[in-house]
């Protein structure tokens, strides 16, 4: 079984992360994943975002590798042993030269040996070229497309203050539901 995980949103807070710069360079408040309201952050003006975004893409900054775990280390060792019964990819749209090796980099420091990690704009077909049967983004356009893309996997939307408006068949509140989900459904193909 091939499954996909999401990191920003689901993993690791990037809003945390985010706005601790955006409260560094102009004072404004700090707040984690569990307080944004919105997909983006209305109290940054063009010019300010954009400036704080190439912060994120400068490799000496290592952003990437500095961000909070949204889930317990408990969960992290859930995860990396199911790599060893599962193909296990964390696809993120993370931007910056190194992106890919500091996510890596971060996920190996959290306990996972051996992260399959890819950047991708588009996760759909992504998902489908891999086959990936069960998926869970925190971003109701990509589960969306993941569905579109293969409608036989199983996307599922991770609960989060900027995606309650959306209706999702298949959402949940906290990341270990989709894990029984997914190792029930390894054992049942046992």
């Amino acid at each position: 079984m091939k499954i996909m995980f999401d990191v920003d949103g689901v993993l690791a807070d990037f809003v945390l992360g985010f706005r601790r710069l955006a409260n560094e360079t102009y004072k404004l408040p700090l707040y984690g994943t569990h307080e944004q309201p919105d997909w983006k952050f209305p109290d940054l003006d063009y010019q300010q975002n954009n400036r704080l975004w190439e912060r994120v893409k400068d490799p000496k900054e290592k952003f990437w590798t500095t961000l909070f775990p949204l889930i317990s280390s408990r969960l992290f060792q859930r995860i990396d042993d199911l790599q060893t019964r599962a193909e296990v990819y964390f696809i993120t749209t993370r931007v910056g030269i190194d992106a890919q090796d500091q996510t890596a980099q971060w996920l190996q420091e959290w306990g996972l040996v051996r992260p399959s990690v890819i950047i991708a704009g588009d996760k759909g077909p992504i998902c489908r070229a891999i086959g990936i049967r069960a998926g869970i983004d925190d971003k109701y356009d990509n589960v969306v497309a993941m569905d579109l893309a293969n409608p036989e996997m199983g996307a599922w939307l991770l609960s989060r203050p900027y995606n309650t408006k959306y209706e999702w068949k298949q959402r949940v509140n906290e990341v270990d539901v989709f894990l029984d989900f997914v190792e029930e459904a390894i054992r049942k193909e046992g």
